[in-house]
């Protein structure tokens, strides 16, 4: 509240100078709101507010569904029921697999080496389970700001986030590995470090061992049963071996084993081949994966739990049409169509005139690369012609992928998540601390159950509160030292008659040193302040005393006052150094900001003006964090494909049989240079012998249009800086995501409408029953009616291809239990509708043919920017 009327202050007065317009997360009047209301907040006197700023930008408040996100797509979708209570329950389950993009390798490394006391930087670290403390409690804190305490608190817990794994967000996993993912240690014999020497507990992350390939082994039949598994195809054909003859490892092959094709979910060559239907196999497990969500969810009924695990699920389908080639691929099929005589459609085949002419009048050809296509799919594989006869035209469809996901990849997609996030989260925490210690110190001796509870009232506190017990939980403390009277004996004279007595008289003041843990230092200090009350009290008693040996006490009354402020500043400091530096370290472990880098950063800032705001020392560490991190992120796209690794980045330094097991057969190439110098030399780099697929960065639909302050500049197109283009092809994914998204909707609305028993069965919770409306216009229940029924022959379809191609597929396996619950096998089948080859069905035309006639140009200038991505690789 304290922040919008900040804004309310600079608008007032100025005239609108045209129609609304949206305002940046971290422009100069956000930036001046979010530190006037941190210092209000925080008990101190507001500052002079800056004036006469534009009315008619709408300022942004805090709220996680944006133009951008999933959120938005479920909103969208969701159409009336757009802000109940119950989008928030379905979007949670969806929020949890973009966040636990954050349990990965790099980021546990990075944190688990963090000192427990800040006091004692070289002592005690929090470790991989300290580690995973941190990652949940920010995933926590951020859900809270985003989706309320209520929520947050009852369904984003460290066992829903889970870790990262491909299937869950469609990556094609060519050219990640198992030591890129963590899995949970159950071995009580696992050691870690270089020497492998260092024990791992039970319960704590770790990388998986070894280098894993998985490959096709015929495995002979044990039983009976086995035997007539095998002839119907239901056998086990697979083992996981190590190609460097490291040990097994149970937690890894359980963990990563892929839910459709068989084998592990990365370094499983099986996964880079294209299935007779053009479908990359990897995308297989994928669709298993949103199965196993949408059938817990059809078993949980219409609950928060319900609607978490829907939510989960749907992340997958709506990712598949921005992370994978689906619209390139669709593009093609459609301007084809356009431009044969039987499209009578006057603006697409307008549309694919244009296309033609400007490829044309670019590459010197209607259709561009070794594909002769208008729109580059980036990828250049084939079915194999073999299986022709499986699939009808096989041989001729362009094969749909998903972007490979490397190290830098992460790094864009969790900058994208961070950039906006984090500075929200450090003020919710910093006014957490400030508030926590006026708490402490009105209540005198308020314990952390009492604190918690005054400050959990808002939605910031209650973020606050969270990463506080998450850091309490990695074992961080925070030094509170103790105070205590120094005490000493004077001869007191009795006069002229009788013996000298003697007096003990307080003198001064003892420090003891002590660490607590965080939310404990807050009670501690309440303690410490009352109990300071108590000794001026005290000296103030012995004040007559002191006099008759010309000792007056008033000065210790004093500096016990001075003592008390110095414990609270230094307490206040220590906590706010711990929560920062562990926020600042899950940053660098993305962007990879070296110590000298960070030396660098604090330097600079020495020569800064002082400032008023006593956190600005700690926004400033993050902020340097972040900046390194969004400079680190600028133009990396060209830099994250497969071949560009193969070539000049990690892959090229790696063993061959390592490359291999990460991106299929390779091989080596020797290739003459001349340096600036004239001298000759040879670079050796690796080139695979397969097609290989475009990175996520290149691939990615996420980002539409946006102000050059908004911080997605991964994806801008920079000949048009201040008003960046966004993502290409973001104008097609969207829609196409929505619209897929209400079929979903509609069929899980149905499975919970026909469970057993009473109570509220709608979708949301909110006593709505959802119906399907479609956003291509047209009659709506025949669209629905015409999708459900054609899932239904894809599905029987899918089933025997499944047979055919030895993968699991869950409405075979599964489907004695999915006959008990009416209408699940209808929403099964539409994930293997919608994450499917366009050439498999027309329900995305519509959309495509609505957006062709009402907004062409972001999607003519999409093909045109495709068109150039490879070759704007750094090769």
């Amino acid at each position: 509240l304290a922040h919008e009327l900040v804004h309310v202050v600079q608008q007032g007065g100025a005239q609108a100078t045209g129609p609304a317009k949206l305002g940046g997360r971290n422009d100069a009047a956000e930036g001046e709101a979010d530190k006037v209301a941190a210092t209000v907040t925080g008990g101190g006197e507001a500052p002079e507010v800056s004036t006469g700023h534009d009315p008619s930008t709408v300022r942004r408040f805090g709220a996680g569904f944006n133009q951008d996100g999933h959120g938005s797509i479920e909103k969208e979708a969701a159409g009336g029921s757009g802000d109940s209570q119950g989008l928030k329950e379905m979007y949670s389950g969806n929020f949890m697999r973009d966040m636990n993009q954050l349990n990965v390798p790099k980021v546990i490394d990075g944190l688990q080496g963090l000192p427990k006391d800040v006091a004692n930087p070289k002592g005690d670290k929090i470790g991989g389970k300290g580690a995973v403390e941190i990652t949940t409690a920010v995933i926590k804190a951020m859900a809270i700001l985003e989706l309320g305490p209520k929520i947050a608190n009852s369904l984003v817990t460290k066992g829903a986030i889970g870790a990262y794994r491909p299937e869950e967000h469609i990556d094609n996993p060519m050219g990640t590995g198992a030591a890129d993912t963590v899995v949970t240690n159950t071995d009580p014999n696992k050691k870690k470090g270089d020497d492998k020497k260092v024990p791992v507990e039970v319960g704590e992350p770790r990388t998986p061992s070894g280098t894993v390939a998985t490959k096709l082994v015929p495995k002979t039949p044990e039983t009976d049963l086995d035997k007539i598994k095998s002839k119907l195809g239901m056998g086990d054909k697979t083992e996981v071996v190590d190609t460097d003859g490291s040990s097994a490892d149970a937690d890894r092959d359980r963990e990563l084993k892929g839910a459709a094709i068989p084998g592990m979910q990365v370094e499983n060559p099986k996964l880079y081949e294209v299935s007779p239907s053009g479908l990359g196999n990897h995308i297989y497990n994928s669709n298993e994966s949103v199965k196993g969500r949408w059938l817990k969810a059809s078993k949980r009924g219409s609950s928060p739990q319900g609607r978490s695990e829907f939510g989960a699920g749907a992340h997958a389908v709506e990712d598949y049409f921005s992370h994978s080639n689906f619209v390139e691929v669709a593009m093609n099929s459609y301007i084809e169509q356009a431009l044969s005589f039987k499209n009578k459609n006057a603006s697409s085949k307008a549309f694919a005139e244009k296309v033609k002419t400007e490829n044309t009048k670019r590459f010197g050809k209607a259709t561009v690369g070794t594909q002769n296509y208008y729109v580059d799919t980036l990828f250049d594989a084939k079915p194999d012609p073999k299986l022709k006869g499986k699939v009808q035209a096989a041989k001729q469809r362009q094969p749909v992928t998903t972007g490979s996901f490397g190290g830098d990849d992460t790094k864009v997609s969790i900058a994208h998540v961070l950039l906006p996030s984090l500075p929200k989260l450090q003020n919710a925490i910093l006014q957490t601390v400030d508030r926590a210690f006026g708490i402490a110190a009105a209540d005198g001796d308020s314990g952390w159950a009492k604190i918690k509870a005054q400050l959990a009232g808002t939605p910031e506190g209650s973020a606050g509160v969270t990463l506080l017990e998450g850091f309490d939980s990695a074992g961080m403390v925070a030094p509170v030292p103790d105070l205590q009277l120094k005490w000493k004996t004077f001869p007191i004279s009795p006069g002229i008659i009788g013996d000298p007595i003697t007096v003990s008289l307080p003198y001064g003041i003892e420090h003891l040193a002590q660490s607590v843990p965080i939310t404990a230092a807050f009670s501690t200090y309440a303690g410490i302040y009352k109990k300071v009350k108590d000794l001026q009290a005290l000296v103030k008693q012995y004040a007559e005393y002191a006099k008759k040996v010309l000792i007056p006490l008033d000065f210790l009354v004093e500096m016990l006052n001075e003592e008390i402020k110095k414990i609270e500043q230094q307490v206040r400091k220590a906590i706010k150094q711990q929560v920062t530096a562990g926020l600042v370290s899950v940053v660098d472990s993305i962007s990879g900001r070296s110590e000298k880098e960070k030396d660098k950063a604090k330097a600079e800032g020495k020569s800064a003006p002082a400032s008023k705001d006593p956190n600005d020392e700690f926004k400033k560490d993050l902020g340097d964090s972040l900046d390194y991190l969004h400079d680190s992120v600028e133009g990396i796209e060209a830099e994250t494909s497969v071949e560009t690794r193969l070539k000049t980045g990690d892959l090229s330094q790696m063993p061959k049989a390592k490359v291999e097991a990460l991106v299929g057969p390779v091989t080596v190439v020797n290739e003459e240079t001349v340096g600036k110098d004239g001298k000759k030399g040879v670079r050796t780099y690796y080139k695979a012998v397969n097609p290989l697929p475009p990175s996520h960065s290149e691939l990615a639909k996420d980002h539409g249009p946006h102000a050059e302050v908004d911080h997605h500049h991964d994806h801008d197109d920079h000949d048009a800086p201040g008003n960046e283009a966004g993502s290409p092809f973001f104008s097609l994914a969207r829609p196409l995501a929505v619209e897929a998204l209400r079929h979903c909707d509609a069929q899980m609305q149905q499975v919970w409408l026909q469970r057993a028993g009473g109570g509220d069965k709608s979708l949301f919770g909110d006593g709505k029953t959802y119906e399907f409306q479609s956003g291509a216009g047209g009659d709506s229940k025949a669209l629905h009616d015409g999708v459900i029924g054609d899932s239904d022959k894809n599905a029987a379809e899918e089933k025997k291809r499944a047979k055919d191609e030895g993968r699991s597929f869950m409405q075979d396996s599964k489907a004695a239990e999915i006959k008990t619950m009416p209408g699940v096998d209808q929403l099964l089948n539409l994930v293997d509708f919608f994450i499917a080859h366009p050439d498999n069905n027309a329900w995305w035309k519509a959309i495509i043919d609505k957006q062709v006639a009402t907004n062409p140009e972001p999607i003519f200038q999409s093909i045109l920017r495709r068109n150039e991505t490879r070759n704007k690789r750094k090769l």
